[in-house]
């Protein structure tokens, strides 16, 4: 008895994915780069969460780069002149110690942020400062923006549209104080740059994706990829349970059994697809 086989195998153009954790949805998108917020920006006074600190705690996000103390600490309220731009429920006054001392000082404020990921040629960032009692400069990853705040009465605006680079960025904020207390202020600090991939990415949503979700694939040798992006402390990718259906077009002629099992190997991190067929009958 003679059984029908696959001959000149070829993919259709659809392929069905399934078993993708809920809330996870893969899309196709457009070539053109598409742009996200920097992480790890953060004014000064919140911690990770963008929460406000209290007075005297250690701001996490700034650290000084020449000082009796590696971070900046938040000003007690008690201690803040009324003359100072109020704090508020973005950001908090910092300085050396929660006093507002040493005076007479020039200190340099340092926080950093991540590019891994991103293009650092469309990286744009932008806020607003005070210093008790003269912003005298800020800095990307070293090189001078000329950009200087006028005193502690209000913010001024800065804006940053180049020297960025790969990986890991510097941002400096220099404080010059004159005398009787001293502060240092971020506030609606953000920025955008343009992802780094192909034509795909992954959305995490917070609802479960309905049944099926599905695909448009080319003939041939097919990818499928995940661009992750982080936001802070930790990161991982992780995807499970991946499998995938394809029609097969084939021509009939005699093979023996048993029917075999067809693979298609996703070289990376995304395991093995595998393609089953049985025989016709």
């Amino acid at each position: 008895m003679k059984k029908s086989k696959i001959k000149n195998l070829k993919l259709v153009n659809y392929l069905s994915v399934t078993g993708l954790s809920a809330g996870i949805a893969l899309l196709a998108v457009p070539s053109n780069a598409q742009s996200i917020p920097i992480p790890n920006l953060f004014p000064t006074g919140v911690d990770s969460s963008g929460t406000i600190l209290g007075d005297g705690v250690a701001d996490p996000h700034y650290n000084i780069i020449v000082g009796t103390v590696s971070s900046g600490t938040v000003v007690n309220q008690a201690n803040i002149p009324p003359v100072w731009f109020p704090n508020n429920s973005n950001s908090r006054w910092i300085w050396e110690t929660a006093t507002g001392q040493p005076i007479k000082v020039t200190r340099t404020f340092r926080t950093y942020f991540d590019l891994t990921g991103l293009d650092p040629n469309t990286a744009s960032i932008s806020g607003e400062w005070a210093v008790d009692d003269q912003g005298l400069d800020i800095l990307i990853n070293g090189i001078s923006t000329g950009q200087t705040s006028s005193g502690f009465t209000n913010l001024d605006t800065f804006i940053i549209n180049s020297g960025f680079v790969s990986g890991v960025n510097t941002l400096d904020f220099i404080a010059f104080d004159f005398g009787v207390i001293s502060g240092f202020r971020v506030d609606s600090i953000s920025g955008n740059a343009d992802l780094i991939g192909r034509n795909a990415r992954l959305i995490a949503e917070t609802e479960p994706i309905p049944e099926p979700s599905s695909l448009l694939f080319a003939s041939g040798l097919n990818t499928l990829d995940f661009i992750p992006s982080d936001f802070g402390v930790i990161s991982g990718f992780r995807v499970d349970s991946i499998s995938g259906n394809a029609e097969l077009i084939a021509e009939t002629e005699p093979i023996p059994e048993p029917s075999s099992l067809l693979s298609l190997l996703v070289v990376g991190l995304l395991g093995t697809v595998s393609l089953k067929r049985t025989p016709e009958k």
